[in-house]
């Protein structure tokens, strides 16, 4: 679909979990390549969210989300911990309200894009 999609001229982002697998599938990795696609690591708790839940956002063309990377400087705790799989301290269940995008990265992510696509019209 991302391809179809840019063969219309059209941007896309694919967003996952920072260590998804989806990532090394090889039609992901297929894409990927063949649009120039960037990748962009955000930590929620840049963005207001109490736990820091890393996510790459992967962008076509890839100027796209210049800017919008922020990664957890570490100078501050987490209030709540999100689970991985097999955890046994589970703080917050992953899906448990963790998969909602912070509303200051949506505000930042639509400012990132539109910022972009304004100077590269």
């Amino acid at each position: 679909i991302m391809k179809v999609l840019l063969g219309f001229g059209i941007p896309v982002h694919f967003e996952q979990p920072l260590g998804s697998l989806m990532q090394r599938e090889r039609c992901f990795r297929s894409w990927a390549a063949s649009s120039g696609a960037a990748k962009c690591v955000v930590d929620y708790c840049c963005f207001g969210a109490p736990f820091r839940k890393s996510t790459a956002l992967w962008s076509s063309p890839p100027w796209l989300l210049a800017g919008l990377e922020q990664r957890c400087p570490g100078d501050h705790e987490h209030e709540v911990t999100l689970s991985r799989w097999g955890a046994k301290d589970r703080n917050l269940a992953t899906g448990n309200g963790s998969s909602a995008y912070p509303v200051q990265l949506c505000r930042a992510w639509h400012g990132a894009v539109l910022k972009q696509v304004l100077e590269h019209e």
